[in-house]
């Protein structure tokens, strides 16, 4: 068996001031001769880029970087996610890997360059080249099947993945910045699969096991509608406490039984949408390992947690769960386990395939008051589930009523002389269709219980007190204060939506592009020397 000690992600910022390392990027890309005839303003990018390296080199400027490790510390907001995702094998079906990159920021230009080899046999077996332009996601992948590849008493894998995307420096001008990635595996000894079964217990849908997500709520609800729920969670200085649930197991054959987790070898746990929201490491040692025979347990801290900008929380509505761990054996190898809802199920048991996750957050001031299906009138934090209100469209039930605490809420008030408190994201409807409340303007017209009305007072206000919304058996409007506004479910579906112009690519955007779909297609076809 080839032995492998300390198995880790290693990443490499590209300097291209390094003239080897430029030399590198250039034959990723295709080699310098194809990049100066297809690709002109690409190339003029590379050569503008290696100028500014040498300059920051030389203490003349100070080259912006690729984000390559996350932070593992309390840090608020969203940070970018950037890496080589899974490895996986399984000997009846396929080798697979997959890569990706999630940015805070929209990037004129994306792209990721990727390779699965078997180092075992020295064979590259498949190989990727994906591009997006305006994007803030990019995902790569790349797959073998199984009875293609050399018979080995045992596989050792390797992914190498190179990034790259195209920043404006502090003058204007266009960068090119990349880093690679490489990782190895030993998945397979003999016939049998270093790990023999892995079990996720949480984060997964409770209370509906076959839903498209596990939903996680927080502070205070009722109503049996979610999986997950969050007492006292903390929202302070524009920010929201992240909380999650994460235990599970994982099964090794004899010859590796597990020893611990280093938490200093590329360890990963986070939430993917537009950037990562990374889990506190200062957690740590509250965390529950259990080791018994050939199986480590883990259960971690109900309180593990991060900060999000309450400005950006509504983009973990729809979030993707990401773990990899290095399991420390008494082979002395570290083996990777990885749990994940960004792709799809792998028979590969060191791999466990879990649903994404929606958080749902929001509300109506207390004192709003709900117009009933027979026209009477209720305050919000009245409503229980069963009763009937009135809609747009006629009435509906209300299947759920939710609670929690928001610092600062939108107060709207109309020509009318109607006025309504309520969560920034919460959906109004105007002539133009649904809008949050903190994307209204004073040119917008909102439809009204009766006809329709115009904003004359539109501002923020400190309120620091109990918030209420209920969930409706019904895709209609409700009315509370006469306002024609959403349910909770309505929120969060409005809160998902992006909705912005199409935007003109430039023309080294329109070089990436064809030249990466060229080198797919040739990588794809003939593998990697």
């Amino acid at each position: 068996m080839r032995t492998l000690l300390n198995q880790q992600t290693v990443k490499t910022h590209h300097n291209l001031a390094d003239e080897k390392e430029f030399e590198f990027v250039m034959r990723q890309l295709g080699g310098e001769d194809r990049l100066r005839k297809n690709c002109p303003e690409l190339y003029k990018i590379l050569h503008y880029s290696s100028k500014q390296e040498r300059r920051a080199a030389n203490g003349l400027t100070t080259a912006p970087l690729m984000k390559s490790s996350l932070p593992q510390g309390d840090t608020y907001g969203l940070t970018d996610s950037v890496g080589i995702r899974t490895l996986n094998y399984d000997i009846k079906t396929d080798a697979y890997t997959s890569s990706g990159m999630s940015m805070v920021e929209e990037n004129k230009s994306l792209a990721i360059v990727g390779e699965l080899y078997d180092k075992t046999n020295n064979q590259s077996l498949d190989g990727f080249a994906v591009a997006a332009s305006n994007a803030h996601n990019l995902k790569g992948e790349s797959r073998c099947k199984s009875v293609s590849l050399m018979k080995s008493d045992d596989y050792e894998f390797q992914a190498i993945s190179t990034f790259y995307k195209i920043v404006k420096d502090k003058d204007g001008c266009e960068r090119i910045v990349s880093e690679t990635h490489q990782t190895d595996a030993l998945k397979v000894l003999g016939k049998s699969s270093i790990v023999e079964k892995m079990v996720v217990e949480d984060p997964m849908p409770k209370y509906h096991p076959k839903a498209n997500s596990t939903v996680l709520y927080y502070n205070n609800r009722t109503g049996p509608g979610c999986d997950y729920y969050y007492n006292n969670v903390n929202t302070k200085d524009n920010k929201v406490e992240v909380n999650i649930d994460f235990s599970g197991s994982v099964t090794f054959m004899k010859e590796f039984s597990p020893i611990y987790v280093d938490k200093n070898k590329d360890f990963v746990l986070q939430l993917i949408d537009k950037g990562a929201a990374n889990f506190n490491m200062s957690f740590w040692n509250e965390i529950e390992w259990t080791v018994s025979d050939r199986t480590l347990s883990w259960k971690f801290p109900s309180n593990w947690h991060n900060w999000l900008d309450s400005s950006q929380f509504y983009l973990t509505n729809d979030a993707q769960f990401y773990c990899k761990m290095y399991v420390e054996t008494e082979m002395g190898i570290a083996i990777p386990i990885v749990i994940s809802s960004m792709d799809i199920g792998h028979e590969d048991p060191s791999y466990c395939a879990i649903k994404p996750i929606t958080i749902e957050w929001g509300c109506f001031a207390k004192g709003t008051r709900i117009l009933m299906a027979n026209h009477s009138e209720k305050f919000i934090e009245e409503i229980r589930q069963g009763d009937q209100i009135m809609t747009r469209g006629g009435s509906a039930i209300v299947t759920e009523v939710i609670r929690g605490r928001e610092e600062t809420l939108a107060m709207i008030g109309t020509s009318s002389g109607k006025c309504i408190c309520v969560t920034r994201d919460h959906p109004m409807l105007t002539q133009d269709g649904w809008k949050r409340a903190d994307e209204l303007s004073a040119a917008d017209i909102l439809e009204m219980y009766g006809g329709k009305d115009s904003i004359n007072e539109l501002h923020l206000l400190e309120y620091n007190d109990e918030v209420f919304s209920v969930r409706i058996d019904s895709d209609e409007a409700l009315v509370a204060e006469g306002f024609y506004t959403g349910d909770f479910g309505c929120q969060n579906r409005i809160g998902k939506k992006e909705e912005r112009p199409l935007q003109k690519k430039e023309g080294y955007q329109q070089e990436f592009e064809a030249l990466v779909a060229e080198l797919n297609r040739e990588m794809k076809h003939e593998g990697r020397e």
